[in-house]
């Protein structure tokens, strides 16, 4: 499923074994994306740039690139999905603002969740586990990471590479193969 432009609602479908995206959504706004099995694609799984979307009760798993992608957009709602054993990570947010909220991201191939030069995240309330490397990387500054279950990853729970007033509150962060919460040289100086 391929759309530019784009408002609408993409419910209950079983996307699979595509030789591209599952679902890419560019350049649109307001959509509901919820309810969908996407699975084994030959790219990412689910792929948004846009803003004011929601990204709701997806199933992500088995796509040979990222699980969910988001790039350039803000205000976008990614809640209660399931983001499993994708071989480029699970959940990429990239120049982009939003929520990312009671999501069970675990088993992906590389990355848990990352937020790649993106502020004024909200990451919270989420599963994140036995990912082979970091469980949540930031490169960014202001991002809100709080009640999330972050264990048995193959890498620090949380990676601060670059950026500074990240708030990492009130996590469970336990079993990661290396430090709980590991920040680069120069990270976070005003926390």
């Amino acid at each position: 499923i391929s759309t530019t432009n784009s408002t609408g609602s993409f419910t209950g479908n079983t996307v699979n074994g595509n030789l591209a995206f599952g679902i890419s959504l560019n350049a649109s706004n307001v959509n509901t994306v919820s309810g969908n099995t996407i699975s084994g694609n030959s790219n990412d799984g689910l792929v948004l740039n846009g803003n004011n979307n929601t990204l709701l009760n997806n199933t992500v798993s088995g796509n040979s690139g990222l699980g969910i992608s988001v790039a350039y957009g803000t205000g976008n709602q990614i809640t209660d999905n399931t983001v499993g054993t994708n071989t480029l990570g699970g959940i990429s947010i990239t120049n982009s603002t939003g929520n990312l909220t009671g999501n069970s991201v675990m088993g992906n191939l590389a990355f848990g969740i990352s937020l790649g030069t993106s502020n004024n995240n909200i990451v919270s309330e989420n599963e994140i586990s036995d990912n082979t490397s970091q469980g949540i990387i930031i490169n960014g500054n202001a991002n809100h990471v709080s009640n999330n279950s972050i264990f048995n990853n193959g890498a620090p729970g949380v990676f601060i590479a670059s950026g500074n007033n990240n708030s990492i509150l009130s996590n469970s962060i336990y079993d990661n193969d290396s430090l709980g919460i590991d920040l680069a040289e120069g990270t976070n100086d005003s926390q």
